[in-house]
């Protein structure tokens, strides 16, 4: 006897059906909830299944071209996915919302902070969309989501957020064990003409001794400042200077005709004994063999210059 073959492929459709739900089921999943119309067509739903769906309250939209897929019940985090989503290719969660996805912040309530490549042609309610190119080593990912790096989410928080949450932020870096000193550097020495980048120094500076990483934030605003001055005598940067022990120490800057030594000197965050008893032995070995010693803080080098500068000129005409 033969079979209908309207019949006979019934089934089949059947479990195409519900293979490409369980595909859209699974990527909605990883994607917190969220999944976008150019997703739903390349898993092969038709636009006029998405419209159904879309009347039904299946897919319930969330942002233009992005749907909530499921349940209503939304994960904490769907929002920022979905707005990834909405930016398109490339785009990234930064800012504030990158902050909180870095456990540095919170985030803000109204508005989910994106950066895109280039202007999209449409502005979605509920983003606050930064344009700006990033290089690879600005772009990563956190529990899946595509997002600023660590260095570069606490620059762009430099240039919208007040000094004491751009500090909290930097000191978060810390106790998250997140902090890479050697990547602040580095964006910080690529990025002179961003407006958040004095800021990011000046909080970041307070929160280490280390010698190599941001302590050398410090003394490159110090070469600059003195660089830049009317001193009649200029300092020799980086140099050896003999202790009475005969152990040759770098000191920051020097002036050898007049035994004296500048070292920069940031304030640790939660800092070492061993760094702190280095610099003793240093300046008391320094000292007994006549040299004299000034440790100057960031706040000296940005905004007590003038009594700086000042009292270095009143020392080298003496």
């Amino acid at each position: 006897m033969d079979r209908d073959p309207a019949v006979s492929g019934a089934p089949d459709r059947n479990r195409q059906a519900q293979g490409r739900d369980h595909q859209i089921a699974g990527l909605a999943t990883l994607q917190r909830g969220s999944i976008s119309r150019e997703q739903l067509l390349e898993l092969g739903l038709p636009e006029t299944t998405i419209e159904s769906r879309l009347k039904s309250g299946s897919l319930r939209p969330r942002h233009f071209g992005i749907y909530g897929v499921g349940h209503d019940a939304v994960h904490p985090r769907g929002p920022w996915t979905a707005a990834v989503l909405a930016g398109g290719d490339d785009a990234v969660l930064s800012h504030r919302t990158a902050a909180a996805l870095w456990a540095l912040g919170r985030a803000p309530e109204t508005v989910v902070d994106i950066t895109v490549p280039v202007e999209r042609a449409r502005r979605r309610a509920g983003l606050r969309v930064c344009v700006r190119e990033l290089p690879p080593q600005d772009r990563t990912e956190r529990d899946g989501i595509p997002c600023t790096s660590v260095a570069r989410t606490l620059l762009d928080l430099a240039e919208r957020v007040r000094p004491s949450l751009l500090t909290a932020a930097c000191e978060a870096t810390v106790r998250e064990q997140l902090f890479d000193g050697a990547a602040i550097a580095e964006l910080l020495d690529r990025s002179r003409g961003h407006r958040g980048a004095r800021r990011l120094r000046r909080a970041v500076s307070q929160l280490t001794d280390d010698p190599d990483i941001l302590r050398s934030i410090l003394e490159e605003r110090l070469r600059e400042l003195l660089e830049g001055s009317a001193l009649r005598e200029m300092p020799r940067f980086n140099r050896h200077a003999a202790g009475a022990s005969g152990t040759l120490w770098e000191v920051d800057a020097v002036w050898r005709s007049r035994r004296l030594v500048v070292e920069a000197d940031s304030r640790a965050f939660h800092g070492t004994r061993s760094a702190q008893e280095r610099d003793a032995r240093k300046q008391r070995d320094l000292e007994a063999a006549g040299w004299e010693v000034w440790r100057v803080r960031w706040s000296d080098v940005h905004r007590a210059t003038g009594d700086l500068l000042g009292a270095l000129d009143r020392r080298l005409r003496a």
